[in-house]
């Protein structure tokens, strides 16, 4: 029974600029397990038991505001978080997902069936009845 976290903007300004003289700034662990977990005993844990606020602290950030234009520390925080972009993966061609796809028991049950039907009427014609029984 753990209250889900939910994000609410404070007034209170939190400092720019992150104490680099200790190690102020959370994990990547920590801010993992805060998106993974959201609750809000997770988040007094990464905001040192204050809330939204001293994770603002921690990160260097505004909480109205966001990080300042230019960021003066960009360097130390990309070498500390990492980029902030998606890791590059090559395309999966078309043919592969069709491939995957046949290979599914139960696309080729309906595959069979499907050609089946058609050699049936191929055989047999149009013209014929399905009789129903009573």
């Amino acid at each position: 029974a753990t209250a889900r976290l939910t994000v609410v903007s404070m007034a209170k300004m939190a400092r720019v600029q992150p104490d680099t003289g200790d190690p102020s700034w959370p994990t990547r662990l920590e801010l993992t397990t805060l998106m993974e977990e959201q609750t809000i005993e997770e988040l007094q844990k990464v905001g040192r038991d204050n809330g939204v606020n001293g994770l603002c602290a921690r990160l260097g950030t505004d909480p109205q505001k966001g990080l300042p234009d230019p960021v003066p520390d960009w360097s130390a925080r990309v070498a500390h978080f990492g980029e902030n972009q998606f890791e590059e993966r090559k395309l999966t061609p078309y043919l592969g997902f069709l491939w995957v796809q046949l290979k599914e028991k139960i696309i080729l049950l309906l595959l069979f069936m499907a050609t089946l039907e058609i050699v049936i009427k191929g055989i047999f014609g149009e013209g014929m009845e399905r009789q129903e029984a009573i």
